[in-house]
């Protein structure tokens, strides 16, 4: 089953992303990153040719001869396209009723998003709210509208989905509210975390105008300050209750394994293959036993730990246990391929598994034929991730970017 499942994944990522996979690039080099994961490919900064940035490898670099800048790519990080892909791959369980676990997922997505931000702006910090704009709201705008619909046809299907007006404009505009059942989701309920992610970017947009040299200590200030001001002075508005959450500083994590990475990252690299997967499979572990509420109902300790910290600390592990497998560990190209998807993935795949589980199959009861049933589910999620990477993600955010990100002079093809 599972051969053929990855054969008939292969056929379909083969045709959807034909002209990609034709570079030879195992499809990576056209990926994309998920909502706060960043855009590590199709950045770049107008630069002299000769400067290097950091410790970093020197970055590729487009030159024509009729142009007087120079577009420079950050160096991938396939290690956390694959992270990706397992962050979106765990988060799925979480919507299969006879297994509910995988949020720690979501903690990873933060955390990377506050590494991959700040190694973005590394490279090109100009005008990155409006990249991060328009690498996050075409889909998700399409996304709640067709939920929206979906919930007037088929309400049935998306019971606790209501379709007051209002209620889509605030989900829209990343506008938090208090639904009539006193959950905090927007109309497209994984975007939740959609609006954390904005949130991070316009702080980091801030950060970034006050000094990009050290846009990641001031985002890290902002954050925590704006945590210890909703813990101290507790507003009752649902907006400034929601922004002031402690989850925010998942994205300080993230900004923290940044700073460390870029100063020990050749350190890093020395350690033994092994040592760090053993250290990214215990800390998923860990992760997955919080998550189930194992450690925590067996320890009063862990209960005495802050959220983000308990959970966020995991994430972070994984996320340095895989930077410091990088270049040293091939990734599978079907890795990549749903790294690259992996916003899609995210955002779409509970509708799919709810329709399966109410209208084909019940996902209730851990059985044979719920474990096949689940895993076929997960294919056609991945399947139909890969078909909105290719035909709504990449389409709407080249031509946004070309439209309006597009300077004369500048060497650019665009999102390829």
């Amino acid at each position: 089953m599972f051969w053929a499942g990855e054969k008939a994944l292969g056929r379909i990522a083969s045709w959807a992303l034909k002209p990609v996979l034709s570079s030879g690039s195992y499809g990576y080099e056209s990926s994309r990153a998920p909502p706060g994961i960043g855009d590590m490919r199709d950045q770049a900064i107008v630069a002299s040719p000769t400067k290097h940035l950091g410790p970093f490898p020197r970055p590729e670099q487009d030159i024509d001869s009729a142009a007087t800048v120079v577009r420079r790519k950050p160096p991938t990080l396939r290690s956390l396209q694959a992270l990706r892909a397992l962050a979106a791959t765990t988060v799925l369980f979480v919507h299969i009723p006879c297994m509910g676990w995988g949020y720690f997922g979501v903690d990873i997505f933060f955390v990377l998003s506050g590494f991959i931000v700040c190694y973005i702006s590394e490279f090109d910090a100009d005008r990155f709210f409006l990249r991060r704009l328009f690498r996050v709201v075409p889909l998700y705008w399409a996304g709640t509208l067709g939920v929206f619909c979906l919930a007037a046809l088929a309400p049935h299907l998306v019971s606790s989905t209501s379709t007051h007006p209002l209620y889509l404009l605030k989900s829209l505009f990343f506008v938090p509210y208090a639904r009539e059942d006193g959950g905090v989701y927007p109309v497209l309920f994984l975007g939740w975390t959609l609006q954390y992610e904005m949130f991070f970017y316009l702080l980091f947009a801030l950060a970034l105008s006050f000094s990009r040299k050290i846009a990641g200590p001031i985002a890290i200030l902002m954050l925590v300050s704006i945590a210890s001001l909703g813990q101290i002075l507790r507003p009752e508005s649902v907006v400034l209750q929601y922004y002031s959450n402690n989850v925010i500083l998942l994205f300080a994590l993230g900004i923290c394994g940044y700073l460390l990475w870029r100063r020990y990252n050749d350190w890093l690299r020395r350690g033994p293959i092994a040592i760090w997967a053993i250290a990214a499979a215990l800390a998923y572990s860990a992760a997955w036993l919080l998550d189930i509420k194992v450690l925590i109902g067996h320890s009063r300790f862990l209960r005495t730990i802050p959220g983000f910290a308990l959970h966020g600390m995991p994430a972070l592990v994984i996320c340095v246990a895989f930077l410091a497998l990088e270049g040293r560990v091939r990734v599978p190209w079907t890795v990549l391929l749903i790294g690259d998807a992996s916003y899609s993935l995210y955002l779409f795949h509970p509708y799919i598994l709810e329709a399966i589980n109410k209208e084909i199959f019940s996902l209730a009861r851990l059985t044979p034929a719920t474990v096949a049933v689940s895993l076929l589910g997960i294919f056609l999620c991945f399947a139909c991730a890969i078909l909105s990477y290719r035909f709504v993600e990449l389409p709407s955010n080249r031509f946004l970017r070309n439209k309006f990100l597009k300077n004369k002079g500048e060497l650019t093809a665009g999102v390829r």
